[in-house]
Formats: structure tokens, C-alpha cells, sequence
């Protein structure tokens, strides 16, 4: 059920399960007049200077609770083959390929 804009309260015993639809966070683009009406507007920048505590280690990644340990892609589990022949060739490969994966009868 889509609920556009409705806001539900409600008390659940632990541990519960919820669920969202996958487009819950796509943010609406903006209507072309408000995009008109914003573009000249000055973006506001802060620095440290302009913070209430100035202190370093509160900001950035000194202040941060959580760091990144590593980032890497992850490891694929699929095999590629890349051939490069002439067409009747590539089909014979292809139909083998097929044939001998039981995907054909």
C-alpha cells in the first residue's frame, strides 16, 4: 500500500520485522520553476571558523565515529569468456556452449 503522505505511529514488540518498498528514498526532482527560481541563489558555505566548538577533532574524520577501514570491489564468482571470431564461428561456440550446459535438448 502506498501511503504518499501519511505518517503512521506504531508500538511493536521486539524483535519485529520491517519492510519498505525500494523506491522509499528516490527524491523527486525538482519542478522546473522551482529549479528557475533557485539557481541564482548563493550557496552558504561554513568553515570551522563559523562553528560554536572549534575544536578539529569534533569534525571531519577526526570527529567521526565510525572510519573506513577498507574499500575494495567485491569478488565475482562468475566465469567471462570473451571470443573474437567470425560470425559462423561464434555461433558454433555459442550453440556448443549451450548444448553443453543441458540448456538445450
Amino acid at each position: 500500500m502506498e501511503m504518499a503522505q501519511d505518517i503512521e505511529h506504531l508500538k511493536v514488540s521486539f524483535p519485529c520485522l520491517i519492510t519498505v518498498q525500494k523506491d522509499i528514498v528516490q527524491p523527486r526532482l525538482p519542478s522546473y520553476l522551482k529549479k528557475k527560481e533557485t539557481e541564482s541563489r548563493e550557496i552558504v558555505m561554513y568553515t570551522l571558523k563559523d562553528m560554536d566548538d572549534q575544536n578539529k577533532n569534533n569534525y571531519g574524520l577526526n570527529g567521526s565515529a565510525t572510519q573506513v577501514q577498507r574499500i575494495f570491489p567485491p569478488t565475482s564468482d562468475k566465469v567471462q569468456v570473451t571470443w573474437d571470431d567470425p560470425a559462423d564461428v561464434l555461433a558454433e561456440k555459442i550453440y556448443g556452449a549451450i548444448k553443453s550446459r543441458k540448456l538445450l535438448g
